[in-house]
């Protein structure tokens, strides 16, 4: 029976990383496309309303617009790595331990142990692997966690093997 070990430290890096493939895999993904159209829907009414009697909305729109295409997601980068300087759990240590049958979680606030069938769903993107537990609430376990490539792959296999949804991110 093979398991596999994967430590880290949690940053305000990681918590982006697996904030950021949490989003793109989720529902909030709509959204984002949603927030696209806005933008250029604004851009472009902006630019149309240049000539007109409306020609005062044009502005704001277009400001509007270039916030939701570009400035967006550098400033909730920024928001949530000076949350994270606030959190009783930055710099922690995190390790897994993954069995054949079980997943041991373990950092200096908690502890606990988990059978792989309290992991309906999996996403593995380019950074790591997200192992979602109901109600959304996931477990972020990075491939730089694991001592070799090795290790990850094994642990990918094992993964896999163990949840029935195992999707690749978008």
């Amino acid at each position: 029976m093979k398991s596999f070990r994967a430590e880290y430290k949690w940053t305000a890096d990681q918590l982006l990383v697996a904030t950021w493939m949490h989003a793109r895999n989720s529902s909030f993904r709509n959204f984002e496309i949603g927030l696209y159209v806005v933008g250029l829907s604004s851009v472009g009414l902006g630019v149309g309303l240049w000539y007109t009697d409306f020609k005062g909305l044009c502005l704001p729109l277009i400001m509007l617009g270039l916030y939701v295409l570009f400035l967006r997601k550098p400033i909730q980068n920024w928001q949530i790595k000076r949350h994270f300087k606030r959190r009783k759990d930055q710099g922690i240590t995190i390790s897994f331990e993954f069995g054949e049958d079980e997943v041991k979680v373990q950092s200096a606030q908690s502890k606990g142990t988990f059978g792989w069938d309290q992991y309906p769903r999996a996403t593995i993107g380019p950074d790591g692997v997200i192992l979602y537990q109901p109600f959304d609430r996931y477990h972020w376990v990075p491939s730089s966690a694991f001592g070799s490539i090795n290790e990850w792959e094994g642990f990918v296999e094992l993964a896999r093997s163990k949840i029935d949804e195992f999707k690749d991110s978008r």
